[in-house]
Formats: C-alpha cells, structure tokens, sequence
C-alpha cells in the first residue's frame, strides 16, 4: 500500500499551490483550462466541467524555453484568460 499526499490552495481565483510529497507546482487558469508549472515539469490541461473529462498535454523538459520577454508575456496572457474565465463564471 502506497501512502499519498495532495493539498490544493487557492491563492485568488485562477491561482492555486499545489503541494504533494514530490514538491510543490503553481496552477494558472479556471474550470476547464489550467495551466500548471512545477518542478522540472509544465503540463496543459483541458477538460470539460461536469463530466469527468479532462485531456492533460505533458510539455516534455527539453523543450527549447521561451526567451525572457516571451515567457512574461505569456504569464501575463494566462493570468487575463484567468480574469475571463473568472468573470464568465460569476
């Protein structure tokens, strides 16, 4: 038997710590679309709210990484499709 461990929180809405015995990851996004990014490890996750349905991309390591100014804009990008995801949802 396999002990486990998962804690998500929710800093503000589209953004939460996930912490688990591995580490720590950060996820941006809101029902239906996360954007997750952790310890030498990125992933896209898509699903359909409701039905249990989710399609989840690893973004492999060795990837080439964006530039510097590509990269901040698109953190800030996905922290705008957070805000319109949370406004749709009121």
């Amino acid at each position: 038997m396999v002990l486990r461990f998962y804690r998500r929180v929710s800093l503000i809405p589209g953004l939460r710590v996930n912490l688990s015995r591995s580490g720590a990851s950060l996820s941006i996004g809101h029902r239906g679309l996360w954007y997750t990014i952790g310890h030498h490890r990125r992933r896209v996750t898509v699903g359909l709210p409701g039905t249990g349905l989710y399609w989840t991309e690893k973004i492999p390591e060795h990837a080439a990484p964006p530039h510097a100014g590509n990269q901040a804009a698109f953190v800030l990008a996905l922290f705008a499709l957070a805000g319109i995801f949370y406004l749709l949802g009121r």
